[in-house]
């Protein structure tokens, strides 16, 4: 029995009407009738409808003048259309005006309940993606930004004023500051919301990839290009890109991501064309661009392009007053994933927070309180819960991780082992106190994230 679907059919034929009730109530619908299209319009102003299935020749007003008013009402539901006279022409003429599938009758009732069956699923797949949709629209709303601190504050001002215009933004800031949260704020807030948002990691794609990637690939272009590959560029095609770590993008790339940027336009890795694109671009780094450019390692002129609209996004040590706010929004989150009733944090554990360096910032501080409410044994969140922060109680930066007291416990003491074990040592025992976090790894190892990435790759290590 089918459990879910409404359907209205409008004919002027009381037997067409009379069969099709039977039959699709038989099977678990709930089935409407309309004589006429004027009274299908008005029952549907009355009753909540999925599918209509709509004869064509019907006098006053015909199905295909129903079908351009409810494609102007923009109504979610489905239409089949049904003719005893049925042409390609007819046919041809109903989809290009949104019907969902064309019916000839007399028309065979298994097909009729496999197509009513397929405009459902349509439907519901529909009604998913808006729904997707509208909660990543709240998601991202400004004034659920968690912060009351002037620098954030400043950010969500600047983010407004980028929405409705097609700028190239440049966010800028430490590590786990939130600069993706932004960019997706912009994304999803602004005119290109119904557009895709793709990421790309320029830091975690290693060089001799990146450009594929981003661009794509033609079949046999390189050893191991099997098939055709559309890049993110294209993918992104009536959306945004966002090119996270822009900074250690290589020169020879810098200067294509400049073409793109300059024509509006890709050329797949062994292709011979180029392919329009229309894509707004907003870039990330944790690095100082002027320093790069200084030092021959980023291009001036790609700088100016990509930072048409720069917003810094401050670091959590410099927004203190946000950190009980965050702390507790984290918290809430974590309780309801380990399923435990957590309802703060002693005043000692607050304090220990507000005190830390969090040189991972906010990305930082949601694994620690992640953590601590696994290891939580009280409704309280207690120092105990937080030996993450007992490395280094500071306002400034956390303290190195190689420190000899650090590793010391790694090493033998009467043998001498290759750099590379010691290292690979060195890197595990670091991701082990930062639970896995490779921002506060790198971090804390005062190694960009890009090196950690090869290192972690290198050795075979999972993060």
């Amino acid at each position: 029995m089918e459990t879910a679907g409404r359907i209205l059919v409008v004919d002027d034929e009381p037997l067409i009407v009379k069969l099709l009730k039977h039959n699709l109530e038989k099977v678990g619908y709930t089935v409407y009738s309309a004589s006429n299209g004027r009274e299908g319009l008005e029952l549907l102003e009355a009753e909540p409808v999925d599918v209509v299935l709509l004869d064509i020749m019907m006098p006053e007003m015909d199905g295909m003048e129903v079908l351009r008013r409810l494609k102007a009402a923009e109504r979610p539901l489905m239409v089949i259309m049904l003719t005893a006279k049925a042409t390609i022409d007819t046919a041809v003429a109903c989809m290009k005006e949104g019907a969902h599938d064309f019916l000839s009758k007399p028309f065979d009732m298994d097909r009729l309940q496999i197509t009513i069956r397929n405009a459902l699923q349509t439907l519901s797949l529909s009604r998913q993606v808006e729904h997707l949709r509208s909660e990543v629209a709240e998601k991202f709303r400004f004034d659920n930004v968690i912060g009351k601190s002037r620098g954030i504050k400043q950010v969500c001002g600047l983010v407004a004023k980028v929405l409705e215009v097609d700028i190239t933004v440049l966010v800028t800031g430490e590590s786990g500051t939130g600069k993706e949260l932004i960019a997706r704020a912009i994304h999803y807030r602004g005119k290109r919301k119904d557009g895709p948002f793709i990421t790309v990691n320029c830091a975690a794609i290693p060089e001799n990839l990146l450009e594929s990637e981003l661009f794509g690939h033609e079949r046999g272009s390189f050893s191991g290009a099997v098939a055709q590959r559309v890049g993110k560029f294209e993918q992104a095609n009536g959306g945004t890109i966002f090119l996270d770590e822009i900074g250690e993008m290589d020169l020879a790339l810098q200067a294509k991501i400049l073409r793109v940027l300059q024509q509006r336009e890709v050329e797949r890795v062994g292709g011979h064309t180029t392919i329009p694109v229309n894509v707004r671009v907003l870039a990330a780094t944790n690095r100082n661009l002027e320093e790069l450019i200084k030092e021959g390692k980023f291009r001036e002129d790609l700088y100016y392009r990509i930072a048409a609209f720069p917003i810094d996004v401050p670091p959590l040590r410099e927004r203190r007053d946000d950190i009980p706010l965050l702390a507790h929004h984290f918290l809430e989150q974590s309780a309801g994933d380990c399923n435990k009733r957590l309802t703060g944090f002693t005043d000692r554990a607050m304090e220990a927070l507000v005190a830390y360096g969090w040189p991972g910032n906010v990305r930082e501080m949601e694994n620690v309180i992640a953590r601590a409410a696994l290891l939580a044994t009280t409704e309280e969140i207690t120092c105990d819960d937080l030996p993450a922060l007992q490395h280094g109680l500071t306002t400034g930066p956390a303290p190195s991780l190689l420190a000899a007291e650090s590793i010391v416990d790694l090493l033998p003491k009467e043998d001498i082992l290759p750099f590379e074990v010691v290292e690979e040592r060195i890197i595990r025992h670091a991701l082990n106190i930062a639970a896995g976090n490779v921002t506060v790894t790198a971090n804390r190892l005062q190694i960009s994230r890009a090196t950690l990435y090869r290192k972690l790759k290198a050795y075979g290590i999972e993060a």
